[in-house]
Formats: C-alpha cells, sequence, structure tokens
C-alpha cells in the first residue's frame, strides 16, 4: 500500500512538471530594421526615423531614441520618432525596444551633410555705378572675382549666420559685410568706394615765409579757406594725380600738381606777390 502511493506521487509530480514546462514563455522582441527619411539629411534639418519591430508573444512594445548629437521630439520617446541635427558628420542613432520584460537594441549610421548655399551678385563704383572688374570678394574661405560687368558668384559656402562678406581691390577702400547664408542663393550687389588720402598744410607769403589767412585753396570741385595761422586740410581726396589750386588778392595765382596716396599728404603751399 505504501509502496502505491508512493508511485502515484512520484507520477503526480512528473505530470506537473510536464505540464508547467510545455506553459509558453516571453520571447524577446525582435528589431528587424531602422529606415529613415530623408536618405540624405543635411544639417539644420529633420529627420524621420521608424523602426520596425516585432514581438512573438503580441506584447505592446515601448521605443526609446538616443544619439551623441542632434535631439529629438517627444524625449525620444515612441515610434516613428523626429530628430532634429544640427552638426554635419557619421552620426550613430540607437533605438531601444522593450516589451516590458525584455529589451533589445539595435544602432543605425547617418551621415549628415553641412548644408551649403551660394551667393551672386554685381561689384560697383559706388560714384559712377559702373560695374568693376576683377575685384576680390571673399566670404567663408570661399574667393573669386568679379567679371567684365561687374558679376560674381560663390558656390558651396557652409551656412551660417553673420558671416564676413569682404571685397578688396588697388584703388578702392576694402569693403567688409555681415551676412546670413542658409540654403539658398542669395543676392548681394556691392558698392566701392575709391580710396581716399587726407590733404593738409599751411599757406606761406614767399617772400617772408610768414603764414597767409583767407587763402581759397581748391582741389578738384572742393575749396576750403586757410586759418590764421594759415593751416588747410582736405579729406578723403581719390588718390591719384591732382591739381591743387589757391587764389588770394594780391598774390599770384598758384597751381600744382600733386600725387594723392592712401593715409596722409602734407603739402605746404608758397604764394607769390603780384
Amino acid at each position: 500500500m505504501r509502496f502505491t502511493l508512493f508511485i502515484v506521487l512520484i507520477a503526480s509530480l512528473f505530470i506537473w512538471n510536464c505540464e508547467e514546462s510545455q506553459e509558453p514563455g516571453n520571447s524577446a522582441p525582435s528589431i528587424e530594421d531602422i529606415i529613415y527619411s530623408p536618405s540624405s539629411p543635411e544639417t539644420n534639418s529633420s529627420v524621420t526615423f521608424n523602426t520596425i519591430a516585432t514581438d512573438a508573444d503580441g506584447d505592446s512594445l515601448t521605443y526609446n531614441w538616443s544619439a551623441l548629437v542632434g535631439s529629438f521630439s517627444s524625449s525620444g520617446i515612441g515610434n516613428p520618432m523626429n530628430w532634429y541635427i544640427t552638426e554635419p558628420g557619421e552620426i550613430e542613432i540607437t533605438c531601444t525596444v522593450s516589451d516590458g520584460k525584455e529589451i533589445v537594441s539595435k544602432s543605425i549610421s547617418v551621415v549628415v551633410a553641412q548644408e551649403v548655399g551660394s551667393l551672386v551678385g554685381y561689384v560697383y563704383d559706388s560714384e559712377s555705378d559702373e560695374a568693376i572688374i576683377g575685384v576680390s570678394i571673399s566670404i567663408a574661405e570661399n574667393t573669386t572675382y568679379s567679371l567684365a560687368d561687374g558679376s560674381y558668384e560663390i558656390q558651396n559656402i557652409i551656412t551660417g549666420s553673420n558671416q564676413a562678406l569682404t571685397a578688396s581691390l588697388e584703388g578702392y577702400k576694402d569693403y567688409s559685410y555681415s551676412i546670413d547664408i542658409y540654403g539658398e542663393e542669395r543676392t548681394k550687389n556691392i558698392y566701392l568706394e575709391k580710396e581716399t588720402g587726407d590733404i593738409f598744410g599751411y599757406v606761406y607769403d614767399s617772400s617772408n615765409n610768414q603764414p597767409v589767412s583767407s587763402v581759397q585753396i581748391s582741389i578738384e570741385n572742393r575749396s576750403t579757406y586757410s586759418g590764421s595761422n594759415g593751416y588747410y586740410t582736405f579729406s578723403d581726396i581719390v588718390l591719384g594725380e591732382r591739381i591743387i589750386w589757391a587764389m588770394e588778392s594780391g598774390y599770384q595765382t598758384y597751381s600744382d600738381t600733386i600725387q594723392v596716396v592712401a593715409g596722409d599728404n602734407p603739402y605746404d603751399i608758397y604764394i607769390v606777390n603780384e
């Protein structure tokens, strides 16, 4: 009798173990793929990711996204997911999927290109409005030269705010302008001012080397008068050969050709009595 009871207990335990081993266990989620659009993203743009995942048990899945740069919407939780990126380079994106019991992850590399723009325009003389050829124009380490009609074009400029646009040509003042470049074509015409110099000095009586006041001095279409100490000055005279005149009652009219260079041009005038 005892032996029979022992056999029954052993058999019951065996059947119970077999039944428990036949109960289904939990299956981890499976990530089949991560897809994204656009396929060739640029900086300062949004990328949409979508993880294709399944769960054999039909469990509800949660998705968590991470990357070293950029920012995800909704704190990176959800699927599909939007990611905003401001830096170029090859960037690893990781999606972690959980069924509440087990976690799986998958990473992909996304190559983000630097967004670029272009700049076009014309270069003119600020006084005559005539086109200027051969002007050196630079921005963000890109340089070109204006053509015969004054036009210029610079391509593949890395986007950014407050970039320094510069232009230079001998005989003209250096030009600088702060401009924002974005992923489109921008137009900026450039007006160059001729380089100038300042002329200054004293007017003297040639017979006694004494300063003479109230003498009218003219250069190009501009005039001024010497002060009580004979001093006169002109500012912003265009470079090159210029004729200077001096006239005062009782003195012969004075004229001379001077070479104006950039910066200061000291020049004294000696007038002769009639």
